[in-house]
């Protein structure tokens, strides 16, 4: 290599790492040496957009230049935009059957209005899903005062949101039910969005990193619901408290903030109380009286009456057919899992945990069956029974990212233990960059290979 083609690889490799700072500081997320492969791939459309004769001339001016237009064409090539209509049955769950009956009913008569917020809202399928249940759960919908915000910091994606036609591909979970009067046929596999969902969401593009909420001026504040998933783990860490901190404030007493599972454990402020429910973590805004409350107490006091007679039916349900198992003879495993995952489901973790371990005395090779124990021993609290079943999980199972990113997860805030921490999110690292970025991580939640794989590095680079 000659001198001059060794001087230009280090001034590309200067001006990268500069770029990537400039869009940390920018935009909050992470862009490590590791994600240059995906930073010259959206320099080089970008160069295409701007009629650039090479990749290298643009990523100069990006550098240098003042104009945020350029820097905004870059981030709509490099922010994720992995979603579908009713993403996580979960979460649409817990809105359809527990925060926003409540909401109505405490607003019928008082008010008739409701404040939500989709946080990172990619192309709208999350927030025009949550307009149909709203849709569906509020005949007379059009007689109250709706706020449903939508926003991302990719104007393309707010773009496609704003004309609401969509293909096949975002109705792929089943529940998002394309043949409702709520998205109407437009042929060659295309529905758009109904007039009446238009006009409850509002779509704005807001930049997380940045100052500009809660604010009147962004419609941000006294927010009863705000949904921010799958963008948290994209952040650097201390952009991950500065936002979470404002989110909070963006709450009214008494709101929730809905996050993706794997990123609840980011969330740390003293107002918000986690909510375990079946699936899913939810955080609660408490006023002062009530943070002074135990967790548990905070967490029955949520409950309806009605959802802790169905929790005492599952587990009756759940324990007979345990029984009728081991009368028979027939003690399959999978039934007996699905037993702990019922009892999981209600919060009964003690129970859950017997059924799993009736599971792995019958086959203490079952991989699903060691993976489920430790995130039940997990749950509990008991972290070095939950270390033991990871390791046992991975030394069935060579290959479950999972297991590696849990058992990282475990070890890290371990003083010294941390060098091994790091060599589990690395082996994770290895094995999602041999996956396809769309390819569903198995026992994720549905995270494909690209989204564990910027987490995996978000973590990396805060260690």
């Amino acid at each position: 290599m000659s001198d001059s083609a060794l001087h230009s690889e280090i001034e590309e490799n200067i001006l990268l790492t500069e770029l990537g700072e400039l869009l940390g500081v920018r935009t909050g997320l992470v862009f490590v040496q590791a994600q240059w492969i995906d930073l010259r791939r959206a320099i080089a459309v970008v160069a295409t957009e701007l009629a650039f004769t090479d990749w290298y001339t643009c990523l100069k001016l990006l550098v240098s230049s003042a104009d945020s237009h350029h820097l905004q064409l870059l981030i709509d090539q490099l922010t994720v935009g992995e979603t579908y209509f009713f993403r996580d049955g979960a979460l649409f769950a817990a809105l359809r059957e527990r925060i926003l009956p409540d909401l109505i009913q405490t607003r019928r008569d008082s008010g008739r209005y409701l404040r939500l917020w989709s946080a990172g809202c990619c192309s709208g399928e999350e927030p025009y899903s949550v307009a149909i249940e709203l849709a569906r759960m509020l005949p007379d919908v059009r007689d109250w005062n709706v706020t449903l915000l939508a926003t991302d910091i990719n104007q393309r994606f707010l773009q496609k949101a704003e004309r609401g036609i969509y293909e096949r591909w975002s109705f792929r979970d089943k529940a998002a039910a394309t043949g409702s009067p709520y998205l109407l046929p437009r042929g060659n596999g295309r529905f758009e969005v109904a007039p009446l969902l238009r006009k409850l969401v509002r779509f704005a593009h807001l930049n997380l990193a940045v100052d500009c909420y809660p604010a009147d001026i962004t419609g941000t504040q006294s927010m009863d619901v705000i949904l921010c998933r799958n963008v948290l783990m994209y952040l650097q860490p201390d952009c991950i408290k500065t936002v979470i901190s404002r989110l909070n404030q963006c709450l009214s007493e008494g709101g929730w903030l809905i996050t993706s599972t794997i990123e609840a454990a980011l969330v740390d402020q003293p107002e918000l109380k986690a909510i375990r429910l079946p699936d899913l973590v939810l955080f609660r805004k408490q006023s002062v009286a009530q943070s002074k409350l135990a967790p548990l107490q905070f967490e029955a006091e949520i409950k309806a009456p009605v959802e802790f007679v169905a929790a005492r039916a599952a587990q009756q349900a759940s324990e007979k057919t345990i029984a009728q198992a081991g009368d028979t003879q027939v003690r399959d495993v999978q039934a007996l899992l699905g037993c702990a995952r019922a009892f999981a489901d209600q919060g009964m973790l003690e129970a859950a945990q017997g059924a799993c371990e009736s599971a792995l005395a019958i086959d203490k090779m079952a991989v699903d069956a060691n993976l489920l124990h430790a995130n039940i021993l997990l749950e509990r609290g008991v972290n070095p029974g939950a270390e033991i079943a990871l390791k046992r999980t991975l030394y069935l199972d060579s290959k479950c990212v999972v297991a590696y990113i849990a058992l990282a997860a475990l070890l890290s805030p371990q003083p010294l233990r941390g060098a091994e921490a790091s060599r589990y999110w690395q082996i994770a690292r290895t094995l999602l960059l041999g996956m396809s970025a769309d390819e569903i991580v198995p026992a994720s939640d549905g995270l494909t290979g690209r989204q564990m794989l910027d987490m995996v590095t978000t973590m990396l680079a805060a260690r």
